[in-house]
């Protein structure tokens, strides 16, 4: 019954988080888009809602991820500090572009998302290691 239970626990995560890489994924170049929209023509502003819901799925992911490897099932690997270097690399642009270009100004969503986005890696890099450690004591 318990291997069951694991069985079907896995492939539910499993389907869950690959689903969600996707969406994150889609969210990602939508606000990426939006916030190059914002930074060059100023007409348009990102919503806190829209970048709070991005956190939200950002945070459904992580925890997806998470909770299989605490509970020892093997996942699809998907490289998620992808989306890290993504938003660091788009703020060091647009810090560059505005050093040059003073009328253009990097706005707080994106400095803040970029921030959070880092912050939910270390997060699961903090958890990792505790899951590592933990299972070396077993």
């Amino acid at each position: 019954m318990k291997i069951i239970f694991k069985e079907n626990y896995q492939k539910e995560i499993s389907e869950i988080k690959d689903f969600l890489y996707w969406i994150l994924f889609i969210w990602t170049v939508a606000i990426f888009v939006m916030g190059w929209t914002e930074f060059l023509f100023k007409k348009f502003t990102i919503s806190n809602s829209m970048v709070f819901s991005y956190l939200v799925l950002l945070a459904a992911y992580i925890a997806g991820k998470e909770a299989g490897r605490w509970n020892g099932i093997s996942m699809t690997a998907r490289p998620g500090q992808i989306f890290v270097y993504i938003w660091w690399l788009n703020l060091l642009t647009m810090f560059i572009l505005s050093f040059f270009f003073p009328v253009l100004e990097v706005s707080y969503q994106i400095k803040n998302l970029t921030y959070d986005v880092t912050g939910g890696l270390i997060a699961s890099e903090l958890s990792k290691i505790f899951v590592l450690r933990s299972a070396k004591k077993s």
